[in-house]
């Protein structure tokens, strides 16, 4: 199936409306005891409102720091980013590779991972593999990451949500 990004934008806006910013600890997997948690609600307390794109420099290698609900504020901004960045569909962008593997966790740390994407929905996973799918249609993501693009497929479309 070809997809599109005018197809992935709108179903995307479908599935992943934009949501306030979790409040204090609520944003973080580990609530107390984490230094990388701690760290990330640090960098991210001036955000207020929806998860401003321009941040996920910031993030981007922070992802197991969020929470289910920290994962659903900040998800819409990062979908945008990978479907609309035209020049890191044939090139590596770090943005996109620590997405990539934050989905497609190795056995030891699944269940950990399953349990950060309890606030999504089924079809939320399911579209994020579609995304997946789509970026394996591009030579770079293909050659470089199709072994973690394909882990990652698997693993969200065997979670049961």
């Amino acid at each position: 199936m070809q997809m599109d990004r005018e197809h992935l934008f709108k179903e995307m806006d479908e599935l992943f409306p934009k949501v306030v910013k979790p409040k204090g600890i609520s944003m973080s997997f580990h609530k107390i005891g984490c230094i990388h948690c701690e760290e990330l609600r640090k960098d991210l307390a001036h955000v207020n409102g929806a998860f401003p794109e321009e941040e996920l420099r910031t993030i981007y290698d922070e992802l197991s720091c969020l929470s289910s609900e920290g994962l659903l504020w900040v998800m819409p901004a990062y979908l945008k980013y990978i479907i609309g960045t035209e020049a890191s569909l044939e090139s590596d962008e770090v943005e996109i590779e620590f997405f990539i593997y934050n989905f497609s966790p190795e056995l030891k740390y699944q269940k950990e991972t399953i349990s950060r994407l309890g606030s999504l929905s089924k079809s939320q996973l399911s579209f994020i593999s579609k995304v997946f799918e789509w970026l394996s249609s591009f030579t770079y993501w293909r050659e470089w990451h199709g072994e973690d693009l394909e882990r990652a497929k698997v693993f969200l479309n065997n979670i049961d949500a």
